[in-house]
Parts: C-alpha cells; structure tokens; sequence
C-alpha cells in the first residue's frame, strides 16, 4: 500500500496535457427531500431542472422516509412518482439513499431499541416503598457551582483557560441567576479560535466509570452567534470528549436551564468546561450541577442486557420474578428538534426521567436495600439529536432489507447509494455467538451484508457508497494509543475488506492519498465536493487533487444546507477547467490523518 508516486505523476501527465479541458462522465447533485411534503417536493423538482440545465447527470436522492415506506400514505407515493417521472423526462439519473447507518432515524423509527448501546455498569439504586430509584448521592460534587465565591480575579475552585494574551472569561455581580455573581464570557473584537482547546471556566469533577449523568446550567445570553461547545465534559486522563451535544442557545433570551448528557466511560475524573466560542455578543453561566440520569433511554435486547444485583453482587436479581420488566415508555419517541423529520419516532432525548425498578410482590429484595443495576443506552449525538444504530444487532438486517425492496420497487433505480457516514458509536455491546470483533470489523461484515441485500433486489445496478468510514485517512485510521473515534470502542480500521472493489466510493475528504489508496483497491470514484461557504473556484483545488489519479468517472455537487446558488457556477468551472502541467517528482504518500478522529 505504501508505494512512491512516480507511475501516479506519469499517469497525470498523460491524463492532463496543458490547455485540454477534463471530461468526466458523471456530474452529480446531491439532494434531499421529505416528499410526504409537497414544498419540499416542488423544491427538489425546481433544483432537478436546475441541475440538469448546469449539465448534472445524476441526482442523488435522500428521503428519511425509505426506512419505512409501508407507513407511508398514498400522496407519499405519488410525490415520489412526479419526481421519478420528472427525472426520466429531464435525463437525470435518480440515485436513492438507503442504508443511513450513522444518521439512523429511519430504522430506530420501526424499533428505538435498535440504537447502538454503550455500557451503564452497577448504579447504585435504593429501594423505598417498593421503588427502586437511582441514589441521589451519586451526584458528583462542584466546588462553587454557583460561581459566588471570588478568589481575587479568579474563582474558588474553577481555573480560566482562555487564549494567551486574551481575557475572555469575567465574574459578574451585576448580572447572575441566584447568589452573589455569574460567570461572563465576550469575545474581544477581532480574535479568533487559534486551536482545538475549549476555553471556558474549567473545574476537575470525580465520577464513577461508566455511569450516566445528566449536566444543567443555567445560561442567558445577549446577541451571540451559538456555538458548538457551551458546555464541555472532557476525560482528565486522556482529554477524550465525552459530550457531543449543544446547547440550543437562542441568541437572545433571559435565564434558561439547559441539560445535556454523557457517559463516563471508564474515566473516575473529568475536566468540566463551562465556556463559550462566540463571534460576537455576551453570555453568562450560573447554577451548575451534575445528576445520574438512572435508567434514561435504557435499551431492551439480547445483545444488550440488563442485570440487577445485591450491592455485594453475590446475588443476581431475575426480572419478572424479582422486579417487573424494565422498559422505558418514553425511549425513541421524543419531540423531534431536527428540519427533516415528520415524526417523533426514532428520535431520543435527555430530558425526560427514566424508568424505576418496581419490585413484585414475592421479590428477594427488600425496602432500604441497595441494588446495583447494569445496562445499555444510547449516546446522543449534536443538537439534531444523531442516535447511531447498532452494526451488531443482525435484526437491523430485516429493515434494511425491507428497504430495499421498496425502494428499488418504487423507483427501479439504475444505481444505489449506501448512507454509510458518521457512524458514532459501536464495538460496546455484547456480540452474536460471543465474538469480540473491532468496529472495522463488525463494519466490513456488515457493509457486506448490506452489498447483498443490493444485489438481491437490484441483480445489475450499480452501488456507491461514501469514504468516510472506509478511509485510513478519514475515520478509519489505525488508532495509536490515546486516539479515538466519538464513542466508538476501539479502531475502524479495517473496515474496508468487506466493500467489493465493484462498490464505488463517492470520496468526501479528496485528499491525494485517499483517492489514490481507493483507486489502487480498484474502485471507481466519484469527488464529492461542498461549497455552502467559501468560493466557488476553491473547487479547483480538489480537481487538481483528483488530476491523473485512476477511475476518477465523476464529480458530486453537494451541500448539506440545501444552498444551490454555488451549483450552476460549479458545474461551468469544472467543464472549463484545464489542469495544470505537472513535472514527476517521486515522492511517498502523507502518514494517514485523522480528520474526524476526536
């Protein structure tokens, strides 16, 4: 795999004589659409005929509805058919989306507790009137959670990371929710992030390993441009991110108590970042606290267990004879927060109380004992409320293939794209027949499974698939120690055996060493490019990237935030843009990155 580059230099140049335009077979637009709608129908037939007068080939098509198209009603298909019908009259080559395996809304909508599990190990819960709750003493401890006690300009027991040279963070004792004082956060006119380090009032917190917590701050804020990290959780040993989720601060409002949650994992400490990246405004912070969150979102399946045991764990507690079954009503059908989604199920929150542990009438277990209870439950990921499916349940495989039979009936489709991005979570939970497979290799085994599912329904089409989590430069590196992926127990690396070389790989990153290493596997490639900010021509760079390398067929206009007004422009510089002579120069690859790695 690590070879020198003279045969890629020779190829380019024969590729590429000066002055001569580059031709690529396939122009793609990237869309998506809720087609229960009819705005958003008449919205992607208007960028279909768009794309197509811009010289677009293929049009690919996302719906969060493909994960369950037999509840769907009759105008669902009839949207669909205006738009299958648009497509042929236009010549614009539809590509659905199946198979959204990091972004899994469509399948944990037939059943929430598919959700990939991550371990809760022994809570402790108390037992009172035949309810067993979660100890309340297990909240960890904040020094000064109020921000009331000053010690000179800095406060007791919190410490200020800010930028060198730069005051961002202040007590105040004018503004504050309760007590004597907030904390402020303003960003000087002018600086601007220099690295990855949160910023922010930062305190050392202990915690138990693999416990669930529910973090609440109170927080207002006067014309601020909302950020990623209002609030961070941060493990002390190995600085690994333990949150991922977002205040949904509104620019303006007055005191509002936000509550985020995280998994411990096998951390006893944590560095917690009260903080702020704004572009412009005020913040303040006030009232923090810390609370297990119990049985939230607890998950019920085989590969996810749940065990109750005496506090000397010597006696193991049976359901249904000890204690009644645990289910929480509430898991994977909250309000949903995101723009694409219909419908409450399949989306998961933080807010609501978990179930208790309700005692049967001849339990082993008496009132004021303490029990341990052991789980699974979901980490949520980001504001719009992201849940992973699990890539080691096989029951996920019945969805999918239910899927694709409707989908490739209902469009007949000449080519398929696998949503295979972004995938959070896996490698936690108990595994089929006892195996102790890694991430990349529950994810090779599984894509492999999905390319079947394909061909079962669709013998000749083609099948794409993103880079992402199949790149050893993207998400899939071999992890050194201190390195990982979100939530993920271990390595993607490795994932790749199981994509046959006939599967094509819309590549996300374009980085000359990833596209290379997938050309050298033999796949076709098609360049996926974003411009929802920046300049159209710094397009240029990734043609120049993609110059000379092998089976490159085409190029993908996409955006995530539905901004066409870049499509037209992109399209008329990539069949005017000529490459640039380039001399050969051998060289070795780049070491691989790890863009996406946290």
């Amino acid at each position: 795999m690590r070879k020198t580059l003279p045969a890629l230099f020779c190829a380019l140049l024969a590729f590429a004589a000066a002055g001569q335009s580059v031709e690529v077979a396939q122009k793609w637009v990237y869309s998506s659409a809720n087609m229960l709608l009819d705005s958003d129908v008449d919205a992607l037939l208007a960028v279909m005929k768009d794309a197509k007068a811009a010289g677009a080939t293929h049009a690919q098509l996302n719906d969060y509805q493909f994960g369950f198209l037999g509840d769907m009603p009759p105008r669902y298909f009839e949207n669909a058919g205006k738009v299958r019908e648009a497509a042929a009259a236009l010549g614009l080559e539809l590509v659905p989306g199946i198979f959204s395996i990091g972004q899994s809304g469509r399948y944990l909508y037939n059943d929430p507790n598919l959700a990939d599990g991550i371990p809760v190990r022994d809570v402790r819960f108390i037992v009172n009137g035949g309810v067993a709750k979660v100890d309340p003493s297990l909240a960890p401890a904040i020094v000064n959670a109020g921000f009331d006690e000053a010690e000179g300009e800095g406060l007791v027991g919190w410490r200020f990371v800010e930028p060198e040279g730069v005051k961002m963070y202040f007590i105040d004792t004018e503004v504050k929710h309760s007590g004597k004082a907030s904390v402020r956060a303003t960003r000087p006119e002018g600086q601007r992030r220099r690295d990855e380090t949160p910023y922010g009032v930062v305190q050392t917190v202990r915690v138990k390993p693999f416990h669930t917590y529910r973090l609440c701050a109170w927080v207002k804020a006067d014309g601020i441009t909302p950020s990623e990290y209002s609030i961070a959780v941060i493990g002390s040993r190995d600085k690994r991110v333990l949150t991922y989720q977002w205040l949904a601060i509104k620019p303006t409002q007055d005191w509002t108590q936000h509550k985020i949650a995280f998994n411990s994992l096998d951390h006893d400490e944590v560095e917690l970042y009260v903080g702020f990246e704004t572009t412009r405004g005020t913040i303040w912070f006030d009232d923090v606290s810390i609370e297990p969150a119990g049985l939230l979102n607890v998950l019920r399946r085989e590969l996810t267990p749940l065990k109750v045991t005496s506090q000397d764990r010597k006696t193991a507690y049976q359901e249904c004879a000890d204690f009644k079954y645990v289910r929480d009503s509430k898991l994977g059908v909250a309000p949903t927060r995101g723009d694409f989604m219909v419908v409450s199920r399949g989306t998961y929150d933080i807010w609501h109380e978990g179930p208790s542990i309700e005692l049967t009438a001849n339990s082993r277990i008496k009132d004021g004992d303490a029990i341990l209870v052991s789980f699974f439950s979901p980490t949520v990921i980001y504001e719009k409320q992201q849940v992973t499916v699990s890539v080691s349940e096989p029951k996920v495989f019945e969805i999918m293939e239910d899927e694709m039979r409707r989908v490739s009936a209902l469009f007949g489709a000449k080519s398929y794209f696998m949503n295979y991005d972004e995938i959070r979570s896996a490698g936690w939970e108990d595994q089929p027949g006892g195996a102790h497979l890694s991430p990349g290799e529950l994810l090779a085994k599984h894509v492999t499974r999905a390319v079947e599912i394909v061909r079962k329904y669709a013998p000749g089409a083609a099948i794409y698939v993103w880079s992402d989590m199949f790149d050893p430069y993207h998400n899939a590196p071999e992890l050194k120690p201190g390195d990982y992926y979100y939530f993920a127990n271990g390595s993607w690396y490795g994932s790749w055996e199981g994509l046959p070389k006939e599967v094509g790989i819309v590549n996300w990153i374009g980085r000359p060493e990833s596209l290379k290493w997938f050309a050298d596997r033999g796949h076709r490639q098609i360049v996926s490019i974003s411009l929802d900010s920046g300049p159209v021509d710094r397009a240029t760079r990734r043609f120049e990237r993609a110059t000379g390398v092998p089976n490159i067929v085409g190029y993908m206009y996409t955006t995530w935030s539905k901004r066409y007004d870049n499509m037209a422009p992109f399209f008329k510089l990539l069949s005017e843009w000529t490459p640039p002579e380039v001399q050969p120069q051998p060289q070795e690859p780049a070491a691989h990155g790890r863009e996406d790695v946290r």
